[in-house]
């Protein structure tokens, strides 16, 4: 989002400051004072107008190796509906600043703010621990079950219209919304409404890469496709 706008700075990261950042700040230091330990802290705003935030110490992968073993990533993905459990457990009593509004809103509106982003390339791994979720600039109320969701729709490898393993990759669906409910605690109720919440967010995620010209017409097309596997799986279709 910002390319070369994000460096370090000793200990810290300096980041630009979108439309948003106001409530990701207000955010961030709510975060830090209710004890939830796996985000950065916010710190102030430095003389060139950039946020402020502590540096975590890790790394952090789009397409990390265990992505690649279904069960290995099901895993994974467990951990971090675990953590996004917490953070919303965090940020229940969160209320942003008068007039603070997000950057955009989530595609699934709800009352529960959340980081917005989630997936591996937002998440920082030591020593292949998961400790902390980076790059909060996208975080907003929303349904409780978005960052699932969202993990479900973009960190799986679900089918896709050219896959000849179609049956492999339904089985890594399901491995991964066991994963989902189990880490995040979930009801039997959520797990009926994961699958058409990974469609909402691919539908918003098509859309977003359109506008921005991320990706081309079959980079897009295979996201809509996907959506539309995915909501055929939602009872409530």
């Amino acid at each position: 989002m910002h390319p070369g706008g994000v460096v370090r700075v000793g200990d810290t990261v300096r980041r630009p400051r979108p439309a948003g950042s106001e409530a990701v700040e207000a955010l961030l230091v709510h975060l830090e004072l209710v004890g939830f330990d796996a985000s950065p802290r916010f710190l102030g705003i430095d003389e060139l107008g950039r946020q402020v935030l502590t540096f975590i110490e890790g790394d952090s992968d789009d397409t990390p190796a265990w992505l690649h073993d279904d069960e290995a990533n099901a895993g994974r993905l467990g951990e971090l509906a675990a953590v996004l459990a917490a953070l919303h457990r965090a940020t229940a009593d969160f209320v942003p600043p008068v007039g603070a509004e997000p950057r955009r809103p989530l595609p699934t509106p709800g009352p529960i703010w959340t980081h917005g982003d989630v997936g591996y390339a937002n998440a920082v791994y030591r020593e292949g621990r998961l400790v902390a979720l980076i790059d909060w600039e996208f975080a907003a109320p929303a349904d409780p079950l978005h960052g699932a969701g969202a993990l479900l729709a973009t960190s799986v490898r679900a089918p896709r219209p050219d896959a000849v393993d179609r049956v492999r990759r339904t089985r890594a669906v399901e491995l991964a919304i066991d994963a989902l409910v189990d880490g995040g605690r979930l009801s039997d109720a959520d797990r009926r409404r994961l699958p058409g919440i990974a469609a909402t967010v691919l539908d918003d995620a098509a859309a977003f890469a359109t506008e921005r010209g991320w990706l081309d017409e079959d980079g897009v097309d295979i996201m809509r496709w996907r959506a539309d596997w995915f909501r055929s799986l939602d009872p409530a279709s």
